[in-house]
């Protein structure tokens, strides 16, 4: 990372396999994407709408998978995802229907 001060950016993308391309090449092309968006800067990557809550981290790049509202295929219940864009970092934290917090806070 370069000595410049990091700034928050927020993006929001759809990536949507084509049905015309063969997997193994889907894969190689999601591996150089994330290549790509990692030594961009990009520190983390929401996704949703999986029916489960997942995620994982690779050299620096959280992969952060948020449950659908509706049907749940594993453990978790249905909620929603909590996203603060600090100055210098982000956090999320995951809350079922019945735990969102009234108030948010904003600040570390």
């Amino acid at each position: 990372m370069s000595a410049r001060t990091t700034k928050s950016r927020i993006s929001c993308i759809r990536v949507q396999q084509a049905s015309t391309r063969p997997r193994q090449n889907c894969a190689k092309h999601l591996t150089f994407c994330l290549f790509c968006i990692a030594h961009a800067g990009v520190r983390t990557i929401f996704c949703g709408h999986y029916h489960r809550n997942a995620g994982g981290f690779d050299e620096g790049l959280e992969v952060v998978v948020t449950s659908a509202i509706g049907a749940q295929l594993g453990e978790d219940k249905s909620g929603l995802r909590v996203v603060r864009v600090l100055e210098n970092e982000i956090k999320h934290d995951y809350y079922d229907l019945k735990n969102i917090p009234t108030n948010v806070k904003l600040k570390s």
